[in-house]
């Protein structure tokens, strides 16, 4: 009988791996759709998947490569019957004030992209400059926890970042469809008063239909995803030192019990309990 997922998890200062192997991996990862929490590079060293990251497909294979910051909304669907290996490395943005330079320029394929755009790296780039292997080292230092270690573990966290930094554009690929359209006003407007029926107005189609077209599009209601960009904006003030109310106005939640039922409902915890965690951290 095989064996269902295998999870080895490594919590470094400035970054984590995570190496997820077997069967059914997907029950280590929302099968809803979801955001991560800081700038994600996952490598699918065995494995293909189907992931929808801001309403855009992707279709990903054995050997390619993603890349996510914390506001692209996505979701994974990957086939129970084969195995997979991936390995995710979670950098965190202190990591420009690890070392004695300015290296901020090399977050900008993660922070500097336009949402869903230019998330892919394939198998070829990959291992043309040598991300695979230098993934595969770091894992192996990962497992030490000495100050050598450590310190080429970072060295090798920022020599990826500029290797990746250098070959994904963030100038958009292809021409808009109705849904990206839809997708880039929300993600203008959130802050804003809008409702379904404002945005239904403003691309003249009917409120229905244009719910229907964005969820098999996109995966989610299109209510949901507006609560959801408003949520990780709120999440983004409060890390800056807003207060849970300020950030909730802020981010277009105009009545604070409607916010905290929903923030609690879309998130299971708090938006007071994520303000303790985000200044403990």
């Amino acid at each position: 009988m095989r064996e269902d997922y295998k999870k080895q998890f490594f919590d470094k200062n400035y970054y984590s791996l995570c190496l997820i192997t077997g069967y059914n991996i997907d029950r280590a990862y929302p099968s809803t759709l979801h955001y991560d929490v800081g700038m994600t590079l996952t490598w699918f060293k065995c494995g293909d998947a189907k992931i929808r990251i801001e309403g855009k497909p992707y279709e990903v294979k054995e050997s390619d490569a993603l890349i996510l910051n914390r506001n692209e909304l996505h979701r994974t669907e990957l086939d129970h019957d084969r195995y997979y290996e991936r390995l995710s490395l979670y950098i965190n943005e202190s990591i420009v004030s690890a070392l004695p330079y300015d290296i901020s320029l090399l977050l900008d394929a993660f922070l500097k992209r336009e949402l869903g755009v230019g998330n892919k790296i394939n198998a070829e780039n990959i291992s043309s400059m040598g991300v695979d292997r230098d993934l595969e080292r770091l894992f192996e230092l990962a497992k030490n926890d000495d100050d050598t270690s450590n310190a080429l573990g970072l060295c090798l966290v920022v020599q990826i970042l500029a290797k990746i930094n250098g070959t994904v554009s963030p100038s958009r690929e292809a021409s808009l469809t109705f849904t990206d359209k839809v997708l880039e006003y929300i993600n203008e407007s959130f802050t804003c008063p809008i409702t379904c029926e404002d945005i239904s107005e403003r691309f003249h189609i009917n409120k229905f239909h244009l719910e229907r077209i964005f969820k098999q599009s996109v995966g989610i209601s299109l209510w949901d995803y507006v609560i959801n960009r408003r949520i990780i904006y709120c999440n983004k003030l409060m890390r800056q030192g807003y207060s849970v109310k300020e950030a909730s106005f802020l981010s277009g939640f105009n009545n604070y019990s409607n916010f905290y039922r929903l923030y609690k409902k879309h998130t299971g915890i708090t938006p007071i309990q994520y303000k303790k965690n985000a200044v403990l951290h």
